[in-house]
């Protein structure tokens, strides 16, 4: 990937691994999260416009776009860390993702040239800074797993079973989700975004819109 030093670029980054966590970091850089799974961070109200890190952890299915500025040096690496999926969970090593070289014979063409500016709007249908209605409902999700596989509150997965949850639209609810197993479990609900606002009993710093989560072991 070309891209000078002090040279801002906007990535779009999907994790289309079948099952590994990617453990992003630009060496030597600040990556400058503006959205997450495809929602701008501060659409919901109180966070910053950017949340800027040293790295950032990608479940499967999970998307991240981010500002990232060329090294001073010329060259550097997008790379993945190793990343600790639990003491059942599968290896996921240290890996290059690509080499961020600085252009020969100067600037890059796209140094001069905008930054997006649709993921600081937020997508359409976003939700309002209005707050929530009141929580319709509460349920609990429990992920176990033995030798066969893996379970929802003890289900096994039948495309042909009825919907273990039906929600209502335009409702709220609070779900509790307990993974007991030894492994890191990637929760994700399709077309549908969710606020994580507790890890472990600790309040998120800034919670945001998401459909793909880390629960941890």
């Amino acid at each position: 990937i070309t891209i000078a030093p002090g040279e801002s670029q906007f990535f779009r980054v999907v994790n289309a691994t079948g099952h590994r966590h990617l453990v992003l970091q630009a060496d030597g850089a600040t990556l400058q999260v503006v959205a997450i799974d495809g929602y701008a961070v501060n659409t919901y109200p109180g966070n910053p416009p950017t949340l800027d890190v040293a790295t950032y952890v990608i479940p499967t299915a999970g998307r991240v776009e981010f500002v990232l500025t060329g090294s001073s040096g010329g060259s550097s690496e997008l790379r993945t860390l190793c990343y600790n999926s639990g003491p059942a969970g599968d290896p996921d090593p240290p890996e290059i993702l690509a080499d961020l070289r600085a252009p020969k014979g100067g600037a890059s063409k796209a140094s001069s040239r905008e930054l997006p500016r649709a993921a600081a709007r937020g997508p359409i249908g976003a939700p309002q800074d209005v707050g929530l209605p009141a929580v319709a409902a509460e349920r609990i999700v429990r992920l176990t797993e033995d030798a066969n596989g893996f379970y929802i509150n003890g289900q096994y997965f039948n495309p042909n079973a009825r919907p273990m949850f039906t929600v209502k639209t335009g409702t709220v609810e609070r779900w509790t989700v307990l993974n007991l197993t030894q492994e890191v479990h990637d929760f994700h609900l399709h077309q549908v975004h969710l606020l994580v606002q507790f890890i472990n009993g600790s309040a998120v710093a800034h919670p945001h819109w998401t459909d793909t989560f880390t629960v941890p072991a």
